[in-house]
């Protein structure tokens, strides 16, 4: 996963609404032992901002593996970068470490079926990707109030998404309402996954007019 930082789920479209549907899934079934969620497994991530290459050492590593409930420990600095002004207050204070890094743990739900993240710790996940989602398909989920909305904006099938040396076949979901944290940084998020490889991609469209887009690349393919 490419810096699933809580606020930042970076955290990082043309809309179907033939199918449109709501959020009733409740926790992911599926397979939970994958190649991808095994203790100790390491994912690099990529960052690109506004256009320019985020030169930190970017890392994610399974942790823990609890039926499918995947706990990963997420390392990001920011502190020499030239928007580091910008980039480094994104992180919340509770997720940084003393060297102002992110430097923190977060679970997620990961099984054949799918991904989801626990929003602020809650018991209950909400669904990022259904890999047999259909093109209009909407996952919801009701915090303070609000109802945050994912939109499923492209499952084609075909293998034209470039990861490593492959192409790859992906799910597109974008987001357009986030709770007010997150809300108050970003405008729009596009993330994009695979059924083997997890969260591959995410795009932020920020507050301050650029837009961060994040790679991530699983151990196996490294």
């Amino acid at each position: 996963m490419k810096t699933f930082t809580k606020t930042l789920w970076m955290s990082l479209i043309a809309l179907s609404v033939a199918s449109c549907k709501k959020d009733d899934l409740g926790t992911l079934g599926g397979d939970t032992d994958l190649p991808l969620t095994e203790v100790g497994n390491e994912s690099s991530i990529y960052i690109d901002y506004d256009g320019e290459d985020v030169e930190q050492d970017l890392t994610l590593t399974v942790v823990r593996n609890d039926n499918g409930d995947v706990t990963y420990k997420v390392l990001v600095d920011f502190t020499g970068h030239p928007d580091s002004a910008f980039l480094v207050p994104l992180i919340p204070a509770n997720l940084k470490d003393a060297q102002n890094r992110a430097n923190f743990e977060v679970k997620l739900r990961i099984t054949s079926e799918g991904i989801q993240d626990y929003i602020n710790n809650s018991s209950k996940p909400f669904t990022l990707v259904k890999y047999d989602s259909k093109v209009g398909d909407t996952y919801t989920y009701e915090v303070d109030g609000k109802t945050l909305t994912r939109t499923v904006t492209e499952n084609n099938g075909l293998n034209e998404w470039p990861l490593g040396f492959f192409n790859i076949k992906t799910v597109e979901v974008q987001q357009t309402t986030f709770n007010p944290v997150m809300g108050a940084l970003v405008n729009k998020m596009k993330y994009r996954a695979n059924h083997k490889f997890g969260l591959v991609y995410m795009e932020a469209e920020l507050k301050n007019g650029k837009t961060m887009e994040i790679e991530i690349v699983p151990w196996f393919l490294l």
